[in-house]
């Protein structure tokens, strides 16, 4: 439910920032194309990346793993619009960007988690035990595999 509720919020987001390249909106031109120094060129592929990423949230609520990569993604985007601001000096800029990057990033949390927990769903359904160590038995068990071989879990 929550990746649901963060994805649809994200959408909406990369969806408003897209369109505002593709119709050149003046401040938003002003800020990458005069301030960070990305060619107009760009934009339409700018935006096409924000839409795709948007898209695959949103079929990622069907299909978890398209959600994933829909996040990651939109991760690398974030992160490479915080780094275009950064190396020009625009620590203005960051602010949004940076929280662009901690909603894709939460997005892609709650995927991750989802699918791992789905996983656990499925193999308890078909009989298959998940067994869950704590750290003390997973340090134990390592050194039982580097000592004999294997683990007396």
């Amino acid at each position: 439910m929550a990746y649901t509720v963060l994805a649809v919020v994200m959408s909406l987001m990369v969806t408003f920032s897209g369109m505002m390249k593709i119709r050149r909106d003046p401040r938003t031109t002003k800020i990458i194309n005069e301030v960070v120094g990305v060619s107009l060129k760009f934009f339409s592929f700018l935006a096409g990346c924000e839409f795709a990423g948007a898209i695959g949230l949103l079929v990622g609520i069907a299909w978890p793993l398209l959600g994933m990569a829909a996040s990651a993604g939109l991760v690398f985007y974030f992160v490479g619009a915080g780094v275009g601001h950064v190396r020009v000096g625009d620590f203005r800029g960051v602010g949004p960007a940076a929280f662009m990057l901690c909603v894709s990033g939460a997005c892609l949390l709650l995927r991750v988690r989802g699918v791992k927990g789905a996983a656990e769903q499925a193999a308890e359904a078909d009989g298959i035990a998940m067994i869950r160590f704590t750290p003390a038995a997973q340090r134990q068990c390592w050194a039982d595999v580097s000592r004999i071989g294997r683990c007396h879990a």
